[in-house]
């Protein structure tokens, strides 16, 4: 009988020993995880980040060209330069 009781408590240390080393191997695994899940979305942030600056700079490309097609027009309606006629005649002879 003691023999038995001893086999048992055996079993029960050998049992609360397991069970603190796998709750410490999950308390170990779950900083991980935090961690890797925090990397995760401060990369997920930095991408939208990215892509809003990257739309910005594409509507500030089309206001651009925009803004130049509209000046290009402004310059075609101006009366050419004495100058320019000058250099042409000299450039034609």
């Amino acid at each position: 009988m003691k023999k038995f009781i001893a086999i048992l408590i055996f079993a029960l240390l050998l049992a609360i020993a397991a069970a603190k080393h796998f709750y410490n191997k999950s308390a170990s695994f779950e900083a991980v995880y935090e961690a890797e899940k925090e990397a995760h979305e401060a990369l997920i942030e930095k991408r939208n980040e990215e892509n809003e600056n990257a739309k910005r700079l594409s509507e500030l490309k089309k206001e651009s060209y925009t803004n130049k097609k509209a000046d290009y027009r402004h310059w075609a309606d101006l009366p050419v330069p004495d100058d320019f006629k000058l250099l042409m005649r000299k450039a034609g002879k």
